[in-house]
């Protein structure tokens, strides 16, 4: 460093050569005494430009407490029911349906006539497969942790959520194109049918009480006939029905006759053992769907909810600077095992 400091000449240097700048300072000044290379400077006379303060940056708290972004609740598996079918390598799994055949005839000693027999047939699905990328970079996950974020673990979870919400809609819809259906897309249900007309229409928002029950009654009916008698008359109190509505009309169901009772509860007095289910995706753009079903008979499920890999997490691979995974899910959507058991009504 020269024995003569000069302001004037150093500042450009430091500002081209090191790109160091000290925006609106006049000259040098060490312990208060002011350098001779301060032209015009006046003892006890302040170099700098005034400031009224600290960087705000030093008053800002941050809340620890993460406010989550809501979305539609996956309600499928809730619903129905889920479980594992096969593996990530099968394409398509197959169902065996047994249908007793017979035909009795009148007896004789030497008489062959009259015959029984099984009647066999296959249902089968296909199972489709997506994956979602996870990438973190490091200085990416540097500058996270400086403001207090754990983003790979939030970029894990939003991995999972991704998938999870993918399997969901997979269960309703199906996937378009190959043999995967959903609860609302299964060709074996029958045609949905139009809520029963009160007195201002078929909607549920200018029914009264007891013009909703009535959808309840007529569901239910419906699966009675379509059951054949397997569903008891004696017992049909007790017999276990989901009934599924859109969140849409939920309210509705507190609608109340005259005598105080409410259409949530003259659906539970009648079945005893009934639920009430909601879920986003009864709401159509074809209308509002009721959707009745018996989820349980002589031991078999109606309806299964099917995944071949709930979640298969791949290998974690590093690149020079960050790292990438990736994460599978597969789905055969929903396997409608009886679908004489399942009734909609849609437009209330």
């Amino acid at each position: 460093m020269p024995e003569t400091l000069d302001w004037g000449v150093d500042a450009p240097i430091l500002a081209e050569r090191f790109g160091i700048h000290f925006m609106g300072a006049q000259g040098y000044q060490k312990e208060g005494m002011a350098m001779d290379a301060a032209p015009n400077y006046t003892p006890g006379t302040a170099i700098t430009s005034p400031n009224d303060g600290f960087l705000v940056q030093f008053f800002n708290y941050i809340d620890p407490a993460i406010i989550e972004v809501l979305t539609a609740p996956n309600r499928a598996a809730e619903i129905f029911g889920e479980g594992k079918i096969g593996t990530w390598k099968d394409i398509y799994a197959t169902f065996q349906l047994l249908e007793d055949t017979g035909q009795a005839a009148a007896y004789g000693d030497f008489s062959r006539a009259g015959t029984s027999g099984v009647n066999q047939n296959y249902e089968q699905r296909q199972q489709f497969l997506v994956q979602a990328f996870l990438e973190a970079g490091e200085l990416e996950l540097e500058r996270a942790g400086a403001a207090r974020l754990d983003l790979m673990n939030r970029k894990q979870l939003a991995q999972i959520r991704t998938l999870d919400k993918w399997q969901n809609r997979s269960y309703f819809y199906g996937i378009a194109g190959i043999l995967n259906y959903g609860v609302l897309t299964d060709p074996a249900l029958s045609a949905p049918h139009v809520p029963t007309t009160g007195a201002n229409g078929v909607t549920w928002a200018v029914k009264t009480a007891l013009e909703i029950y009535e959808d309840f009654l007529a569901a239910y009916q419906r699966i009675l006939d379509n059951a054949n008698g397997l569903l008891s008359v004696d017992v049909d109190t007790d017999i276990n029905i989901t009934f599924c509505i859109p969140n849409t009309v939920q309210s509705y169901l507190g609608k109340k006759n005259d005598f105080g009772l409410s259409v949530r509860g003259l659906v539970e007095e009648t079945f005893k053992n009934a639920k009430i289910e909601s879920a986003p995706q009864f709401a159509t753009g074809s209308g509002n769907i009721l959707y009745a079903f018996i989820p349980e008979m002589e031991g078999m499920d109606t309806i299964d909810c099917a995944f071949s890999e709930k979640l298969r997490t791949h290998r974690l691979m590093p690149e020079d600077s960050s790292v990438r995974q990736k994460r599978t899910s597969g789905s055969w959507g929903a396997i409608v095992k009886r679908p004489l058991l399942v009734d909609q009504t849609i437009g209330i």
